[in-house]
């Protein structure tokens, strides 16, 4: 090849690299300078300049999403544009607290000023406030929202079994037995304020995430060393909430007995159990719950006085204090109580002799 040619061939590789720079640089700027403009749109406040001051009537629907209250608002012209007002409040203090209701916007507020109003004035979503005690079963707990007017008792039973809640108290949940209720023990008892609309799956979500957020890593841990899984510890909450009294160390002593009788290989005899055993039937053992002998031999899973080992699920949904007593069980050689109504806590025994002795003096 002649040097003129390689000349040649050359310069117009080099003018096409440089084409390419000079085009690759003109669009950076460009695209920076679009970006510039946008960012400082974003970011910019200012009053707007007006003709002449209106004000405009806005009416936000109870509900609406931040799309649509976009949509309204440049309907009436008091903002730019409908994705910049939206990129602008998700970004903000504002983001998820705009109130529905009717609103009177001057035209020349800036969009800051517009956001600050949604947020602050308008109508404040009704709530209601519930409380739901301990011991309570999930039929029970469904009946109080449907008291309240939320929603009806089944739609809350309903929740429970076809929700899906993904919570890591529940990776151990027994699914394949007899279990009655499948979230029954892991729906938090306290008082709650929940929105008028809310859904049954919206609250039973609220309540199954309270009981996951007790639960910490040092819970867990306890649950491990225990040997047995976190579903039998709520098991076992479950039935301490219903046989304990409101004294913490009268329930951890409870909690005692259960694992020293379970060590045993004893069975519980546990009333709480024969009770819950009647309900599911539809039953109600007396006004006053007494169990009597001839309630013992119900043919139910949960029934500790015909089984060995655990009822096959939690017979209630047990409180905060009757999850730590299972967690953190007094250390005895006790395999017995009974509750003595005169000090209002449990009287322990070690054996069946000296059991028999105090029923018999504390009942007369």
């Amino acid at each position: 090849m002649k040097k003129s040619q390689r000349f040649v061939l050359e310069l117009s590789k080099n003018v096409g690299r440089i084409l390419f720079i000079i085009t690759t640089v003109t669009v950076l700027i460009l695209v920076g300078a679009w970006a510039y403009k946008f960012g400082y749109r974003i970011m910019e406040e200012k009053v707007k300049v007006v003709d002449v001051i209106k004000e405009y009537e806005v009416d936000i629907p109870k509900g609406a999403p931040l799309k649509q209250i976009a949509k309204l608002l440049k309907e009436q012209d008091l903002i730019e544009s409908e994705f910049i007002f939206t990129v602008k409040v998700r970004l903000s203090e504002y983001n998820g607290k705009f109130r529905y209701g009717k609103y009177n916007i001057l035209n020349n507020m800036s969009e800051e000023d517009i956001m600050q109003l949604l947020a602050t004035e308008g109508e404040k979503r009704s709530t209601v406030r519930i409380t739901i005690p301990e011991g309570l079963t999930i039929a029970e707990i469904g009946a109080i929202f449907e008291e309240k007017g939320l929603f009806t008792a089944d739609e809350f039973i309903q929740a429970t079994e076809e929700g899906t809640f993904s919570y890591k108290i529940l990776n151990t949940l027994v699914t394949d037995n007899d279990r009655k209720f499948r979230l029954q023990g892991y729906l938090s008892p306290n008082t709650y304020d929940f929105f008028e609309e809310s859904t049954a799956t919206e609250v039973v979500e609220k309540l199954t995430s309270e009981t996951d957020s007790f639960w910490t890593d040092e819970s867990y841990e306890k649950a491990k060393n225990s040997g047995y899984s976190v579903d039998e510890i709520m098991i076992i909450a479950s039935l301490i909430e219903k046989e304990g009294t409101s004294d913490a160390e009268d329930r951890a002593n409870i909690a005692g007995v259960i694992y020293n009788r379970l060590k045993a290989g004893m069975i519980l005899q546990i009333d709480a159990s024969v009770v819950y055993a009647y309900a599911l039937n539809g039953e109600k053992i007396a006004e006053n719950g007494q169990v009597l002998f001839e309630h013992l031999e119900i043919d139910s899973p949960y029934n500790t006085y015909k089984y060995s080992g655990l009822p096959i699920g939690p017979v209630t949904n047990p409180g905060k204090t009757a999850i730590n007593a299972a967690l953190n069980p007094i250390q005895h050689d006790y395999y017995y109580y009974v509750y003595n109504p005169a000090t209002g806590k449990h009287e322990f025994n070690k054996t069946l002799e000296e059991h028999n002795n105090a029923i018999n003096r504390i009942r007369g």
